[in-house]
């Protein structure tokens, strides 16, 4: 089996193997943990933003879609754009952007059509956050 990819957990977040909670909370205990830092450090929303607009570049060119892709995401959560990631009721553009870069994630494929391995994810860790399913 090959190692799991950086930010597994980030990806396993997206695609709802742990029950969501407090969104940034949630996201700073995984970037805690993949950083080697206490479970307690909290990254705040820009800097978590920024990780997974990283993430969503690597995933698009990973997928194969042209670069352009990248540059229509990025249009796409302009705050002028706030219909399109998560309209009127959340007030922090840079949560819009987690939204939308989890929204990402969430579609990554983790195998093709035959059944092979695109991407290698792990299991998700109930000592990191509660399973969804349990």
């Amino acid at each position: 089996m090959n190692k799991p990819i950086d930010y597994n957990h980030v990806y396993l977040y997206a695609k709802e193997h742990y029950k969501h909670n407090d969104l940034l909370k949630d996201l700073s205990i995984i970037l805690a943990e993949r950083s080697w830092m206490p479970r307690d450090h909290y990254y705040g929303a820009a800097h978590i933003a920024n990780t997974l607009t990283d993430l969503v570049f690597e995933e698009i060119n990973r997928s194969g879609n042209p670069k352009h892709f990248f540059a229509e995401f990025i249009n796409n959560i302009a705050p002028e754009n706030v219909w399109k990631v998560g309209g009127q009721e959340c007030n922090d553009h840079h949560v819009k952007v987690i939204l939308a870069c989890l929204s990402i994630l969430s579609l990554s494929q983790v195998k093709d059509d035959e059944g092979n391995t695109l991407i290698e994810l792990g299991e998700p860790d109930s000592s990191i956050l509660p399973l969804a399913k349990e």
